[in-house]
């Protein structure tokens, strides 16, 4: 089933039509740019007058557990493409065609093998570690530039060389987060919650190792199913793991799926049994209903750091401005930031393909893009590793009343 939002509607503001779509829908396909129908968009599209237009998949849940991620991938999806196409920064239009994952492997996999098929896409955005795993083995087939724009599992670090990834990693984020935490707020034991997929298995690996060696103990592994909608036992666990040490005790949500929407069910049911504890995440894991949460302003959490009086002003006055006129009061993060960068990689790796008269594909985007250097961005500078991350720096914060505040950078 195929289900199409016009590029003029509101984001959040789906009819009792299209929720019913998206409820049963297997596969949504959006194009706000044209129909995602029958026309065949190769990485050299269609040649139109001004240019030629270039294909990217944009594979994020729009439907089930991930779906709150989903709606904040797209404000800056959103806007990303509109900035692009409206400044020409390459000869032609860059061609956004949505997909919903569902933050699922099997969904996304269909979802890349019919943009590569259908649109030859040269492209993919992908978020959630599970997800972006199971799409690489495609990706790399095919030679489809592959980005990361919200997985933070340790498995994708040199997974692919059509891989790249534009977040930290969690091996990078639990260096950075657990020894801070023991030697800042003297959290010594470590409660660790983690899902059984790759995201959950690969930041408890990273504990199990940082931990120890920065003077802390992991006194509990507790496994969650990424689907579970029952916490009553889990909470239970976690009760019985703290005992009598709440001020010396983290609680790291190591968790995607449907337990990563839920978070805050898990903390309030902790708080009504007398438990107040510190917790913990990784970056991105921010829902806007844990954000709203009162009984979540103990959660820390990495993120990338977004410096708005560095990198490119003129692009950082854009993003302010245009964001600010689309969207109101909505805040962003530097998730959102992050996101709309991406994407404005992708175009800087045509426009400079173009210059130097070489095809646009997945080999030759990747290439241009490690040949960059630094690259200035929304909020920082950007240099790309042979081992596919980009470095950026990284923040410790935690969640308040009103929003967060940075704790360490």
């Amino acid at each position: 089933m195929r289900g199409i939002i016009p590029h003029g509607a509101k984001l959040g503001t789906a009819t009792a039509g299209l929720a019913a779509v998206l409820a049963v829908a297997v596969l949504l396909i959006v194009s706000p740019w044209g129909t995602a129908s029958g026309a065949r968009t190769k990485a050299v599209a269609s040649t139109a007058r001004g240019g030629t237009n270039y294909g990217v998949a944009t594979i994020i849940p729009l439907s089930g557990a991930g779906a709150p991620y989903g709606k904040l991938f797209q404000q800056a999806f959103n806007l990303a493409f509109t900035n692009i196409n409206k400044d020409h920064i390459f000869n032609g239009k860059l061609i956004n065609y949505y997909y919903d994952s569902q933050a699922l492997p099997a969904p996304a996999v269909s979802a890349a093998q019919q943009a590569i098929s259908i649109h030859h896409i040269s492209a993919i955005q992908i978020g959630f570690t599970a997800p972006v795993t199971a799409v690489e083995p495609l990706a790399t087939r095919d030679h489809v530039l592959e980005i990361n724009v919200g997985a933070s599992g340790s498995n994708l670090y040199g997974l692919s060389h059509y891989l790249l990834s534009t977040v930290p990693l969690g091996n990078q984020q639990v260096d950075l987060f657990a020894p801070w935490v023991i030697k800042h707020e003297h959290l010594t034991r470590w409660v660790v919650v983690y899902t059984s997929e790759p995201l959950g298995d690969g930041l408890k690996a990273a504990l199990d190792q940082v931990v120890p060696k920065s003077r802390g103990k992991v006194v509990a592994n507790l496994s969650v199913s990424p689907t579970a909608s029952d916490y009553t036992s889990l909470v239970t666990q976690i009760k019985s793991a703290i005992g009598s040490h709440q001020s010396s005790t983290m609680v790291y949500l190591a968790v995607s799926g449907q337990v990563s929407g839920n978070m805050q069910e898990i903390i309030n049911a902790l708080v009504a049994q007398g438990v107040h504890v510190k917790y913990g995440g990784f970056a991105d894991s921010v829902t806007p209903a844990l954000q709203s949460d009162p009984n979540a302003t103990t959660y820390q959490y990495t993120n990338p750091t977004v410096n708005l009086s560095t990198g490119d002003r003129s692009l950082t006055r854009q993003f302010l401005h245009t964001w600010k006129t689309t969207y109101r009061k909505a805040a962003f993060n530097p998730g959102t930031v992050d996101q709309y960068d991406s994407t404005l990689l992708i175009a800087d790796g045509i426009h400079r393909l173009q210059a130097q008269h070489k095809a646009v594909n997945g080999t030759t985007l990747i290439a241009a893009l490690q040949s960059m250097g630094k690259i200035p961005v929304v909020g920082g500078v950007w240099t790309l590793s042979r081992k596919g991350t980009v470095n950026v720096p990284e923040s410790i914060n935690e969640l308040t009343k009103t929003g967060s505040k940075v704790l360490a950078r």
